[in-house]
């Protein structure tokens, strides 16, 4: 018998078996800053991804079928940063809370969620713990096999593993995907493409509350976008891998494009023009400045960045609590309405800290920047004091500059970028951001 048919769902434990994160010294309770100290936002490929092939393997896994989840001992805003880092597909993460506080309890909670038997569930975990769990909820179990510490006894516990099985099966005949999935292979690239012929012919809204995609009223049947805070313990990916995988769009051109495509027919890019009472009105009157959204009582806005960015309060800004997944719906937007030949300079964040590690603004722009290709020049920064200055004053004459930032609230902080810019090359430069606050008439949205 295929191990194919036998496996629906593929569970991974996190750390120790999908990342390398055994070595860290942390505390008890793992916070998005131990992860974040190693991997600086330049960074392309994240250091505590134990194998590359993973993310090949599970992408094609899911677009055949497979379901592929993860769950973890620790807490969300760890889990969510540290799987962006990744780069990996899944469907869902459970991670750590009052609700599922053992990895039974989340084997369980899928199992019935996803109406599966449960012997058609295989479990990956490193610990014995994670077999005993498997053993006792009646589901299948083995360890990671790339875990052996010698060669040969990787090749022996690598041919019995179900988990290459299956991917054996699925990259059958060099590469291809073998004929018992090409059905489901198939109604997949059908239901997404049906679905992006109905968005350009604009017939599809975003219902901006839940990020549900409607067409006459009614909610479409493939769903594209995740609503990122829609569970207090679990989380899933913003954009569905049924509908397109990362590392779809992270390593096929045409792929990306696709997805590009589809979002500028579903999310508008609007630009800003200083308010009656915007006390900068004259500093920023015939700059272009273009947005996606208000701040304010917005999914999308407000909600998306108090998760993103942990935010606090005004006084704080944001805090250690992290959630970094979320960042790809902003990053993937933002780069889909870029030219191929924008040069980015990221506003500079805070100074990092173990209190404020997300950098946001910084990892947002590098993130545009890997999936649009483009140059990004980080060379702004900013002190304790608020004091923003360059590094460098050697641009390109005629550069296609573009300042982006997540947020706008009165345009202090752009002000500075732009005054410690060359003169001429701030004169011209375009700045986009995210979301902007419309409060006190500070910014009008215009066509």
């Amino acid at each position: 018998m295929n191990i194919s048919s036998q496996i629906d769902v593929i569970i991974f434990d996190l750390d120790g078996t999908l990342a390398s994160t055994s070595h860290l010294k942390t505390s008890l309770r793992r916070v998005p800053n131990d992860v974040l100290k190693y991997s600086p936002p330049e960074y392309t490929k994240s250091p505590f991804l134990i194998r590359e092939e993973l993310r090949e393997e599970i992408s094609l896994a899911i677009q055949c079928g497979v379901y592929v989840f993860v769950i973890t001992r620790a807490p969300q805003a760890y889990a969510s940063t540290l799987l962006q880092l990744l780069g990996l597909d899944f469907n869902e993460c459970i991670a750590a809370s009052a609700e599922f506080d053992t990895p039974e309890s989340k084997i369980r909670y899928l199992q019935e969620k996803y109406t599966v038997p449960m012997h058609r569930i295989l479990y990956v975990g490193d610990m014995s713990a994670d077999e005993v769990a498997a053993v006792s909820v009646g589901c299948q179990f083995e360890y990671p096999y790339w875990l052996a510490e010698n060669e040969s006894d990787l090749e022996l516990n690598k041919s019995k593993s179900i988990y290459q099985q299956l991917i054996d099966e699925i990259f059958a005949d060099e590469g291809d995907i073998e004929s018992k999935y090409l059905a489901r292979y198939r109604l997949r690239l059908e239901k997404r493409y049906e679905l992006m012929s109905i968005a350009s012919e604009d017939k599809i809204v975003l219902d901006q509350s839940n990020l549900l995609l409607l067409c006459e009223g009614e909610p479409l049947d493939l769903q594209v976008f995740n609503n990122p805070i829609e569970s207090r313990f679990s989380f899933k990916p913003v954009i569905n891998p049924h509908f397109m995988t990362r590392y779809e769009y992270d390593t096929d051109l045409q792929s990306y494009e696709e997805l590009t495509e589809f979002i500028k027919s579903i999310f508008v890019l609007t630009k800003l023009v200083p308010g009656e009472f915007n006390i900068r009105r004259e500093r920023f009157t015939g700059t272009e400045i273009r947005t996606f959204t208000k701040y304010m009582n917005s999914l999308i806005g407000e909600d998306l960045w108090h998760r993103c960015k942990n935010w606090q309060n005004k006084d704080v800004g944001s805090g250690p609590e992290v959630q970094l997944h979320i960042l790809e719906l902003v990053a993937v937007v933002m780069s889909s309405f870029l030219t191929n030949d924008a040069i980015l300079i990221p506003v500079p964040s805070t100074q990092y800290s173990e209190k404020k590690p997300g950098e946001i603004s910084k990892r947002l722009t590098h993130r545009i920047c890997q999936l649009k290709g483009l140059n990004c020049l980080d060379i702004l920064s900013k002190d304790y004091l608020g004091t923003i200055s360059t590094t460098q004053t050697n641009f390109i004459a005629k550069g296609d500059y573009c300042l982006v930032d997540d947020q706008l609230t009165d345009g202090t902080t752009i002000e500075k970028c732009l005054d410690a810019l060359p003169a001429d090359t701030s004169a011209d430069m375009a700045i986009m951001i995210w979301s902007y606050s419309a409060s006190g008439h500070r910014w009008v949205a215009t066509d």
